[in-house]
């Protein structure tokens, strides 16, 4: 504020930052449609919770079912990488329609499948389509928000993402209490609305993209909702898309991106730990499944309510800030609470553990996309998604053989990962700043 009371410009060619608030409501069109369509799908989606069940329900022993979750687990990272590829070369609309179109289709089939091997490429089909979405999606938050407002953007499409799961396990319990092919005919149902919202909700048009730029146009005109936010074009290849919507120049390296997704392979890995080896230490310590649980709910209940707000203070500082910061407080958390006896200390030491993944976890996208060269931001995106579901796939593994041989090493083990990939960050932002 000035003397007299009058708000203060910022210096020429500052980014103009808007509160979080306002980021969110005046979000531009595609933005709000996308998140709203993928809050439907999340709703219901039930296929990676039940598909164990599933399978051992018709007839898959757990050692048939051991080598289809394998191959599950392939077919995601394939439909990451498929989905990023397809998107910077038909465009954000088209790509994100097909792969809810196809996941509704793929579902309907787990419905109707009578042989093994049917069932089996359904299930796959699955992991490939559902898996193809997520890189096309945060390429289009990418090429539709000001980089200044980037971190936001992203936070408010996790919101959607983790209030419908935590919404639909509710809707899933009664369902799949009456029978798996109501459970995932409404599935079905959810990924074509998803499609329908999208296809309906996102213009077809091609050309430039308009970005909706805090600093060029939405801030002193105040529409940053509307007017040229929502005349971006959603299925624009990603070249033009990338140029517009900031990210590193056309001629940049791609080997930052690639190092700075094999360091969030490794925070997905050590993040996995409270899914695998942070029960076991905790029931090894007298700890009921029921408390465990209620440590889940903690967490959920926390990054529904308190990311966001976090998100308006980390856009603030260097992409590397807080993915080192973060990672350093989640794994603090997570040794603490594996290391605590007591529940207070176990609760406390998980809320740390939470506010550690909402200081990260946003910026991560944000971070890909800053390094990307021009024209591949959905590809990268779906690098990084292609890292994040082989961490969370490989490091429960690793974490529990190393358990098996000693608990206390494991936990060393993290503390030291985590120390690592904290300076990586560090060292590799101030080389390519």
């Amino acid at each position: 504020m000035t003397a007299t009371g009058t708000p203060a410009e910022a210096p020429a060619g500052a980014p103009v930052r808007r509160p979080v608030l306002q980021v969110v409501l005046r979000a531009p069109r595609p933005v709000r449609v996308l998140v709203f369509g993928v809050f439907v799908s999340r709703l219901g989606s039930f296929f990676a919770t039940f598909a164990t069940l599933f399978l051992t329900d018709r007839g898959f022993t757990p050692r048939t079912v051991a080598p289809v979750l394998v191959g599950v687990g392939l077919a995601g990272m394939l439909g990451s990488l498929g989905g990023g590829w397809m998107a910077d070369r038909v465009g954000h609309r088209p790509t994100l329609v097909l792969s809810m179109g196809a996941s509704s289709v793929a579902v309907a089939m787990l419905v109707v499948a009578d042989r093994p091997a049917t069932l089996v490429a359904a299930v796959c089909l699955v992991a490939f389509w559902t898996s193809a979405y997520p890189p096309a999606a945060a390429a289009l938050l990418v090429d539709n928000s000001d980089p200044v407002d980037r971190v936001p953007i992203f936070a408010f499409f996790r919101l959607a993402l983790n209030v419908g799961a935590a919404l639909g396990p509710l809707l899933a319990g009664v369902l799949a209490s009456r029978s798996y092919t109501l459970l995932f005919a409404v599935e079905a149902v959810a990924y074509a609305a998803c499609a329908l919202i999208i296809l309906r909700g996102l213009p077809a048009g091609r050309g430039a993209v308009a970005v909706a730029v805090a600093g060029a146009a939405g801030d002193t005109g105040g529409d940053t909702g509307g007017g040229t936010a929502d005349t971006v074009a959603g299925d624009t290849p990603g070249g033009t898309a990338d140029e517009a919507g900031g990210g590193a120049p056309a001629g940049a390296s791609h080997t930052r991106v690639w190092v700075l997704c094999g360091l969030l392979f490794g925070v997905a890995a050590l993040y996995a730990q409270f899914q695998s080896t942070l029960p076991l230490q905790l029931v090894s310590h007298g700890f009921t499944v029921t408390f465990y649980g209620a440590l889940l709910a903690l967490n959920g209940f926390l990054v529904i309510t308190a990311e966001l707000p976090i998100s308006g203070v980390t856009r603030r500082w260097p992409w590397a800030l807080p993915l080192a910061g973060g990672v350093a407080v989640m794994a603090t958390g997570l040794v603490l609470a594996a290391s605590g006896t007591a529940a207070s200390l176990v609760i406390v030491a998980f809320t740390l553990f939470t506010v550690g993944e909402m200081i990260f976890a946003p910026v991560s996208n944000a971070a890909v996309a800053e390094l990307s060269p021009a024209g591949t931001a959905a590809r990268y995106q779906g690098l990084l998604a292609t890292a994040q579901t082989l961490g969370f796939s490989l490091g429960p593994a690793l974490g529990v053989a190393v358990y098996a041989v000693s608990s206390a090493g494991l936990w060393v083990g993290v503390a030291v990962t985590a120390g690592a990939l904290c300076t990586g960050f560090l060292v590799i932002w101030r080389l390519w700043r």
